[in-house]
């Protein structure tokens, strides 16, 4: 599935991931756009109903972290789109995303970084948590689908002419995350298909953002250790 020509370390490390400074009118606007394919997962001390307690209010943490903290102007989607006629249903989510995220990417076209923003599922025992800097703390998982099996090589109706870029943003920010905050990255990760059929040079799916049996205090500041190590990939300082 994956190879060494594809996940080659050198390369993809050598990749520049850090954001258009243009200051043409394209430039202007929004530079990452969060939004999430399952919205409604939750944590161990959510409030049923409430979308500031769950993997949404999140999402809405890390916004307010690059907007206000690192002045890395994000947009946060927070569509629904694993509810069908009230019920949880998440066989067509990301069909159902779709649509509204590529609209969101045309209307602005200054977006650089997608990412679609999933708590974890695990058995009931099992708690992805670390200490950093003396506080519990949510591990989080870069992923990314590689539109390819190993049996019959690249998925035609599913490419993706931005895996390389994709591979190198993850492995850097993993690199920024457990150099700042070491055990706070759980693992580098991809599977053979792709998510979603978004297309974009910096677009990963981060999940393992907590467990639904860990609660939100180790999750948030998981989500800061997150937003610093986007931050440091974005503006080329993993390696200082």
């Amino acid at each position: 599935m994956a190879d060494a020509n594809l996940i080659n370390a050198d390369r993809l490390l050598g990749k520049n991931m850090k954001l258009n400074s243009n200051s043409n009118e394209e430039a202007a606007g929004p530079k990452v756009l969060i939004y999430h394919t399952h919205s409604q997962e939750q944590f161990k001390d959510s409030v049923p109903g409430d979308a500031n307690t769950s993997i949404v209010g999140m999402g809405t943490y890390l916004t307010d972290l690059l907007n206000q903290k690192y002045g890395i102007e994000t947009y946060h989607h927070t569509g629904v789109y694993d509810l069908v006629n009230g019920k949880l249903d998440r066989s067509k989510a990301y069909q159902l995303a779709e649509p509204d995220v590529q609209k969101i990417l045309k209307d602005n076209p200054s977006i650089e970084v997608v990412i679609d923003l999933h708590r974890d599922g695990v058995a009931e025992g099992t708690h992805l948590v670390t200490e950093v800097d003396g506080r519990q703390t949510a591990q989080i998982m870069f992923f990314n689908g590689l539109s390819r099996t190993r049996a019959n090589g690249n998925i035609s109706y599913l490419p993706n002419p931005y895996l390389e870029d994709n591979l190198a943003f993850s492995l850097q920010m993993e690199i920024a995350a457990a150099k700042y905050y070491p055990g706070l990255p759980d693992t580098f990760s991809f599977g053979h298909t792709a998510i979603t059929c978004i297309s974009n040079r910096r677009h990963f799916w981060s999940r393992r953002s907590a467990d639904e049996y860990s609660r939100r205090d180790a999750k948030c500041y998981g989500t800061s250790c997150r937003a610093s190590s986007i931050r440091c990939c974005l503006d080329s300082k993993i390696f200082l």
